[in-house]
């Protein structure tokens, strides 16, 4: 996408970001029934504002040159405490990635991931992390293609 333009969100961008927030539950509800319920989002209008305005929490739109918002990454800083086994770690951990189903594979998600990398890279942190479900394989292709792989895997059994 030749204009895209990554930035800080502002509260006009509150409706779209819930629309794309949305998309992005009934993908996952769809992906496990099981455990994700309702018909709404994860965040209403006051989270969503409330994100926007949490520094602890950066958040960034990707606006194609017109305005409108087509993809988001919210984000939060997050340190781990040194123990006699572990390492005191700063982490800008993603929280949530979403792109308009209509400019995916146009840059849009790489270029969100950047952003934050970049932001990442000034706040001291050691690296990034995200979560991604099973059922997410074009998810995980793409955080694969953006350089992520697996620290760590979360092992289920279903009772």
């Amino acid at each position: 996408m030749q204009d895209l333009i990554i930035r800080t969100p502002c509260e006009a961008d509150a409706g779209r970001v819930e629309e794309l927030l949305a998309y992005i539950a009934q993908l996952h509800r769809e992906g496990r029934p099981d455990l994700f319920i309702g018909s709404g989002a994860k965040f209403d209008r006051a989270g969503v504002l409330a994100l926007f305005a949490d520094e602890s929490s950066p958040v960034f739109v990707a606006d194609d040159g017109s305005g409108r918002v087509v993809g988001y990454i919210i984000c939060r800083l997050r340190s781990t405490p040194s123990n006699p086994s572990l390492r005191a770690v700063r982490t800008l951990y993603v929280e949530d990635l979403c792109v308009d189903p209509s400019c995916v594979k146009q840059g849009v998600g790489s270029a969100l991931m950047r952003k934050a990398e970049a932001f990442a890279r000034e706040a001291g942190c050691y690296n990034m992390d995200l979560n991604v479900w099973a059922f997410n394989t074009e998810a995980i292709a793409f955080y694969e293609k953006n350089g992520y792989s697996v620290q760590r895997s979360i092992m289920e059994k279903r009772l």
